[in-house]
């Protein structure tokens, strides 16, 4: 009997898969599909002194192997196929699961796609996304969340997927949702936030978005820096790229991919086109509006001055 498949849109790409995955916008012709996500048995990867547990990766050029000791094993390859072996029959149920495909996994065919990827979050201002870049508690999260909830729309939160049209970086929509801590979800008044029992970790909360942000060009890129008052500090060139290259999302697998010069350019690429600013504020849920405020001037001024450079191509 031919399994079910669903049909979801993440990151731009038409997945077609034997997973139910209820996080992703469902479509309703599976045609013409970019990437299939199928269960198959796998073999795990094997134990070695440097991956003795949790998780181990195997990858090579055009396919990777990634083994979750309580998870399950998942194939990539060619940046069209996922084929997953849960560690129980019961791992698929889990948000755990899906989490890890969705990103994790979705990161390497990614990878394999020729995209850059970043460890980020990004909103749309100004049909131009505005990324920000930062270490784990930096407040990613809670700035697209915050914006989101001022009316720009979210595009992606954890991983920010780029793709290169015509030298143009664009930045591709992720999972619809935004994973926040409780702190977070009370101070911000979002309401409709959900937990789920069976999570990596399960104290975080998701708020889904509903209208979420198409691909946008790249408008600016923020590093999330923590000080006293609320400032912006352009990057100079170096250390701008610096910025690009340490929050490059699985950079460990870009040796083994053989992707780490097509990396290095397309971070140039990006320098290219946009800026980079450190983003200095304090971590104070009352201070976000002035952060929210300096944002959306500084987006502004980066609109004004792409126009009138148009004009004068013109």
């Amino acid at each position: 009997m031919r399994k079910s498949k669903y049909s979801y849109r993440l990151y731009d790409l038409i997945l077609c898969s034997e997973l139910k995955l209820p996080e992703l916008q469902t479509l309703s012709d599976e045609s013409n599909p970019d990437v299939s996500i199928r269960h198959q048995t796998l073999e795990k990867v094997p134990e070695t002194d440097s991956q003795p547990n949790a998780k181990r990766i195997d990858a090579k050029s055009d396919s990777c192997r990634i083994t979750y000791d309580t998870v399950g094993t998942f194939l990539i390859k060619e940046g069209n196929q996922i084929l997953y072996d849960p560690a129980s029959p019961s791992e698929t149920n889990k948000k755990s699961f899906r989490r890890i495909l969705e990103n994790q996994v979705m990161t390497v065919l990614l990878l394999q796609r020729g995209l850059l990827v970043l460890h980020a979050s990004a909103v749309s201002i100004n049909n131009k996304a505005v990324v920000f870049l930062g270490d784990r508690t930096a407040g990613k999260s809670t700035m697209t969340a915050a914006l989101h909830n001022h009316g720009h729309s979210m595009l992606a939160d954890d991983v920010v997927a780029i793709r290169f049209e015509d030298d143009v970086p664009m930045v591709v929509p992720s999972v619809p949702q935004i994973r926040l801590n409780t702190e977070t979800v009370e101070n911000l008044g979002i309401e409709d936030a959900v937990r789920f029992d069976h999570d990596l970790s399960p104290e975080k909360l998701y708020q889904t978005v509903e209208n979420q942000s198409s691909p946008i060009p790249i408008g600016h890129v923020y590093s999330l820096n923590e000080r006293r008052e609320v400032s912006l500090d352009v990057l100079d060139g170096s250390t701008a790229f610096f910025e690009l290259v340490v929050n490059t999302y699985a950079q460990g697998l870009l040796p083994d991919t053989e992707t780490t010069t097509n990396h290095f350019e397309q971070c140039n690429r990006i320098l290219t086109t946009t800026s980079v600013s450190q983003l200095n504020r304090p971590k104070e849920y009352g201070r976000l509006p002035d952060v929210i405020d300096v944002i959306r001037e500084d987006a502004n001024k980066i609109s004004s001055h792409n126009s009138k450079f148009a004009t004068k191509r013109q």
